[in-house]
């Protein structure tokens, strides 16, 4: 199993980089432009007004039945009329809210219009400050809303937006600039016959040189960047790269070195090679135990629970299970659920063992519990032609 522990590649590169952030630095934006760009940008500078609030809820999902909805109900009203007598609403949040923001006193930060859902958002967003709501109902369930503070919204001034604005206009000159320089660089090195000719001749060219590394774990910065990793790895030593684009800009990637996959010597990998032993050969004896069971239910006479009892397991429970359930919460894998619904009262053990990652589980069919719909005749018809097609499907 030698080649499971062989070595990243790795690279040893050297690169000429052409930044927008290194080259956006060296220009000067002139006053005239950053007033163009804030007048043709006017909306990027729009802060939309933010309201606070503090809710109390009373959970009711819309499924739920009509009972739990007037309780739910009843408690909001009952609690709103202590809200608006004066008693404190964070405390009373803290003390009656179902909601995650129970601990905080109902507190929901600041949100802007259209956050929330909408019959919430509507409440809030008609309110004045400190007001307290009518009970509302969303899919939560129903909520007392205290409206706590109101940030207004505008427009920044271009003043407290320059910096920004500065910034912009510097990438944005900078990106085709960034191109340019690299394109000519590249020409000069064809030019010049080497990447070390070229160096000699440019003075100010500066070659960063990075140390060996895998993929996995390259250095920071743009040498971290998908496309420079792409390029990077299928270079062959000496090789130089055409012009490659990054997110941060472009670059002109060499090989200095590479350091091929190797199969390290045993001793530098000898744990993980006997946790791996000893895991192979765990799956290997529980898969053998798991079947030996099985074998042992099928012979006559035998029973399951005698089978499980004479080799010193545990037989476990997993409670009532769900064909489709999100919200499993058995201790029985979820990934073996279809294959136990597919047990019968005629053949109640699986022919082989769930495999659930290298774990062997073996089940036996208990009991079912019918759905509480009664099944009308036509439903009952179509479910037999649908389990006949599937059982025919399986013969097949």
């Amino acid at each position: 199993n030698g080649d499971r522990y062989k070595t990243e590649k790795q690279v040893k590169l050297g690169y000429l980089p052409f930044l927008y952030e290194d080259i956006g630095a060296r220009i000067t934006v002139e006053e005239e432009e950053i007033s163009r760009y804030y007048d043709d940008h006017l909306t990027e500078f729009q802060v939309p007004e933010k309201r606070r609030a503090r809710h109390i809820l009373f959970r009711a999902a819309p499924d739920d039945p009509e009972e739990t909805h007037e309780q739910q109900l009843t408690k909001a009203e009952e609690i709103l009329e202590k809200a608006t007598s004066g008693e404190d609403f964070g405390e009373l949040a803290t003390q009656h809210s179902e909601g995650p923001t129970a601990a905080t006193g109902g507190d929901l930060g600041f949100f802007t219009q259209g956050q929330m859902v909408k019959t919430f958002n509507d409440a809030v967003f008609s309110m004045d400050t400190g007001e307290i709501s009518e009970v509302v109902k969303t899919d939560f369930g129903y909520h007392i809303i205290k409206l706590e503070e109101i940030q207004l919204g505008g427009v920044t001034p271009m003043e407290d937006a320059k910096e920004r604005i500065i910034s912009a206009v510097q990438l944005e000159q900078a990106t085709p600039l960034a191109f340019q320089l690299a394109n000519s660089a590249y020409e000069e090195v064809i030019g010049a016959g080497s990447l070390a000719a070229y160096l000699e001749q440019n003075g100010e060219a500066h070659l960063i040189e990075t140390d060996y590394f895998t993929r996995s774990n390259p250095p920071a910065g743009v040498a971290a960047d998908p496309a420079f990793l792409d390029r990077a790895f299928e270079l062959q030593e000496g090789e130089l790269s055409s012009i490659v684009e990054t997110a941060e800009g472009y670059v002109i990637i060499t090989a200095e070195s590479v350091m091929e996959p190797q199969i390290p010597a045993l001793n530098e990998v000898r744990d993980q090679v006997e946790e791996d032993f000893r895991a192979e050969k765990a799956a290997d004896a529980a898969k053998a135990d798991a079947e030996q069971l099985i074998a042992a239910t099928a012979e006559e006479g035998s029973s399951f629970d005698q089978a499980v009892q004479d080799r010193g397991l545990a037989l476990q429970e997993s409670g009532p299970l769900l064909k489709n359930d999100p919200a499993h919460a058995s201790d029985f894998p979820q990934a073996l659920v279809n294959d136990a619904f597919r047990l019968t009262r005629s053949a109640p053990v699986a022919s082989e063992p769930g495999v659930v990652d290298d774990s062997y589980f073996v089940y036996r069919f208990d009991q079912r519990i019918p759905p509480e719909a009664a099944m009308n005749e036509d439903d009952r018809e179509r479910y037999r032609e649908l389990l006949l097609q599937f059982k025919q499907q399986n013969i097949l």
